[in-house]
Order: structure tokens, then sequence, then C-alpha cells
């Protein structure tokens, strides 16, 4: 029936258990049908086996904009293809596929496929396995993509040191506007707040990102923050500094107090140095 529909532009079958065949179905509707935009397709019990279909329908679709993924049962094989099939794609401007089984080759792979689309405005690959290497992979991607403008990747058991590689992209994306790191240890975030905030003493034009910091474990502390900057002054006078703490949640006062060094300062300041 959705195969010759004409009208249907919005579909949701979650929570239905199709397996494998359910997404061979899909795949052969959607080579052919050319008005649906929204897809919800959560918690279908979609495998590996049953990526390769789909990413064969999301590399030949281009109609679909909006495309649910999240609660499946994919691991890093269709991380695999499904990073091939994002790269090719030439319609899609929402993907969510969180709460997925994707470890460090199958987050590599989708951060690849992030990296070469040109459309995907948002992304959420929460809850997943990621890994340190795989926030470097996203990092990697976030440097030569200039689409996106949102990305949830909290709960992806990321540490310090992947936070740190992370920021390494960061720093060099210009139109990421929305970035979700809740429920993560203070210390993750604290090196992508340093980077944001450095980039934005340097660019005053630059559009200030968007932190969900809910659930953060530890209260964060700023203050460490200090000594990488020469002229506090500057600071405090920096209105789009102070728009950026206050988006976050952070005081400004907090900037002003004395330094209580969290992270190693040569942490920060490597990541700093990067600018140079």
């Amino acid at each position: 029936m959705l195969k010759e529909n004409c009208y249907i532009s919005a579909v949701d079958l979650s929570d239905n258990k199709l397996g494998i065949e359910g997404a061979k179905a899909f795949s052969a509707m959607l080579l052919e049908n050319n008005t649906i935009v929204s897809l919800q397709l959560s918690g279908n019990k979609f495998d590996d086996h049953a990526a390769k279909y789909l990413a064969d329908a999301i590399t030949a679709n281009s109609k679909v904009e909006i495309l649910d993924l999240s609660y499946n049962m994919f691991g890093d094989k269709a991380g695999e293809v499904l990073g091939a099939a994002i790269a090719e794609n030439i319609g899609l401007k929402e993907l969510k596929i969180s709460w997925n089984h994707f470890h460090s080759e199958g987050a590599a792979a989708l951060a690849k496929g992030l990296g070469a689309n040109i459309f995907l405005k948002v992304l959420d690959v929460s809850y997943n396995g990621f890994d340190n290497s795989g926030a470097a992979a996203l990092g990697e991607a976030l440097k030569t993509n200039n689409v996106l403008e949102e990305l949830n990747i909290s709960n992806n058991r990321i540490s310090v040191e992947g936070a740190l590689r992370f920021a390494v992209g960061l720093k060099e994306n210009k139109t990421l506007k929305t970035l979700n790191v809740s429920n993560f240890p203070r210390k993750v975030f604290e090196p992508l707040m340093c980077v944001q905030v450095s980039l934005m003493h340097a660019c005053p034009d630059l559009e200030p990102l968007r932190a969900n910091l809910s659930k953060i474990r530890e209260p964060l502390a700023p203050a460490c923050l200090l000594p990488c900057f020469p002229a506090v002054s500057s600071l405090r006078q920096s209105s789009c500094i102070q728009q950026f703490l206050l988006s976050t949640e952070i005081s400004v006062s907090l900037l002003l107090c004395e330094p209580q060094p969290v992270l190693p300062h040569s942490s920060i300041v490597s990541v700093l140095s990067l600018q140079q």
C-alpha cells in the first residue's frame, strides 16, 4: 500500500518488532515511494542484518527528511553500512539512532559518514558505546562537516581523553549550534567549554554554542579556565562570552573567582594551543 501511496507523508511504526523481514519490506517500499518525509522505526529489533536493507533505502531515497532508528539492535557491522549510506544520502535532515550498540568501529564508520554528508542538520547518537575512539572520530567529522547544527552525544562512555580529542574537531566547526552532553562527568565537559569560550574570545561574532548540561555529575568549575587567558578583564567585558555562560547556566561571576583547577592546566592548554 505505501509503495503506491501518493498522499501519506508521515509514518510511525515504532515498537512493532518488525525485524529483518520488516526491514526488507520498508527498503523495497522506500526505493519507489516519493511522498514519505518522516519515518519513525524505533524499537523494531532491527539488527546488523536488517541494517543492510535499510542502508540500501537510505542511499537511494532522497525524499525522507526525518528518520528515527533508535531503540534497535544495531552493532558495529550496522554502523559500517549505515555510515556509508549516510555519506551518500542527499535528503535526510534529521537522524535519530540512539539506544543501539555502536561501539568503537561502528561509531567511527558513522562519524565518517557524517563527515561526508552535506544535508544532515540534526543527529542523535546518544546512549550507545562510542567511547574515546568514537568521540575522536566525531571530532574529525566536525572538522569537515559544515551543515550539522544539533548533535546529541550524551551517555557514550566518553572520558576526559575522548572529550579532548572531540574538542579538537569542535574548535574547527562553525555550524554546530546545540551540543547535548547531559549526564557527563564534569571533567568531560570542561575541555569542550574551554575551547568554546576561547574561540568566542578570539571571534566575538561567533554564535554561542547552546550546550545541554543537565545531570552533570559534579558542579562545573569554570574558574579553572582563568589561567588560560592573559586578561580576565576582557572576559568580563565580552557580552558574547557572558551569553554563552548564561546559556549553559554558569554564572559569569564564577569566572572572577580564584582559580580552582579541576583539569590539569596542561590538558586545557593543549587544546587551546591547537588554535595557534
